[in-house]
């Protein structure tokens, strides 16, 4: 037996939903694996006659034994029931969308965020799904995917090693279908645009410091903003982290480069760089420059009074 959707040959049962998923693509195959054990017939009202739950040699050879069976249909009320039924009973797309769904909040549900923003990451699966963007993908892979990028659509700060953490697919998995699905919904941008403002306060929180310091570290980033744009620098958790040390020398602040690079998951290395290249475009020439970092105050940083 092949998928449907992949003609993939693998499969897995939930025993929690009853389903029977494609291992490739998701795809629910089978809706109802359990078969009901009792068998309905209906009464004919004009015949006078009621077969209601009734077990018979005839009917149990017809359905193998204890089984649902259902007659020929005989009235118009009983055709009218098997329609109704028909229109309502959720086919294996509508299930496999559903569990695709329940994945994709699970992994938003660690982020507070608005009503609006979890139906627009419904809305981007679903119209995903219709398209095939998510065939061969795990439901694991497309809720951190999908989350990802939704969230970084609006703004909100994370990561891929947030969202994976969440969603337990892996990182490179993740990161390789966010990318498919900004250039589908046409803003590849999005995935490396940044908060400065709201990473700043967060690096400082993991830090444990201060809402003072946090304070001061967002005046040395504003002031830097006109720089960063007249030579064509970004702002990423590199230069944020190299930012935060540089208010730490100004303001006499006990952080050493080595505490900010556990906390932010980067190198002593790179924050040197960074020193080096904002200290340039500033206007600082004089070495070393954590040295002369110290004899400063933050005012005369910020006003870009140099002795």
């Amino acid at each position: 037996m092949n998928c449907k959707e992949c003609s993939g040959n693998q499969f897995t049962f939930d025993e929690l939903l009853g389903e029977k998923v494609c291992d490739n693509c998701g795809l629910v195959i089978v809706e109802e694996i359990f078969e009901r054990t009792q068998t309905r017939f209906y009464t004919n009202e004009r015949s006078g006659i009621d077969y209601g739950n009734q077990h018979t040699k005839e009917t149990d050879n017809k359905t193998g034994g204890l089984g649902s069976y259902m007659g020929k249909v005989s009235t118009r009320a009983e055709s009218k029931l098997k329609r109704t039924a028909r229109r309502y009973t959720k086919t294996s797309y509508d299930r496999t969308i559903e569990s695709g769904i329940r994945h994709c909040m699970f992994v938003i549900s660690e982020y507070p965020i608005s009503f609006r923003i979890k139906e627009q990451v419904s809305k981007n699966y679903i119209t995903l799904i219709r398209d095939h963007q998510l065939r061969g993908w795990t439901y694991e892979e497309r809720a951190g995917a999908i989350a990802f990028y939704t969230l970084k659509d609006n703004g909100i700060r994370t990561s891929i090693k947030e969202i994976a953490r969440y969603s337990g697919a892996d990182t490179n998995r993740i990161h390789k279908l966010a990318r498919k699905i900004a250039r589908v919904f046409h803003r590849p941008w999005v995935l490396s645009q940044t908060n400065p403002v709201s990473d700043i306060e967060k690096y400082c929180q993991d830090l444990e410091q201060d809402f003072s310091f946090t304070k001061d570290c967002l005046k040395i980033y504003s002031s830097l903003v006109q720089s960063f744009e007249q030579h064509n620098k970004q702002f990423n958790i590199y230069t944020l982290s190299t930012i935060i040390y540089i208010t730490s020398l100004l303001t006499d602040i006990k952080l050493r480069q080595i505490d900010i690079c556990e906390q932010l998951d980067v190198t002593e290395v790179t924050i040197r760089a960074n020193l080096r290249m904002i200290c340039k475009i500033i206007g600082i020439i004089k070495r070393p420059h954590s040295q002369y970092l110290r004899g400063i105050t933050l005012e005369e940083f910020i006003h870009g009074v140099f002795k």
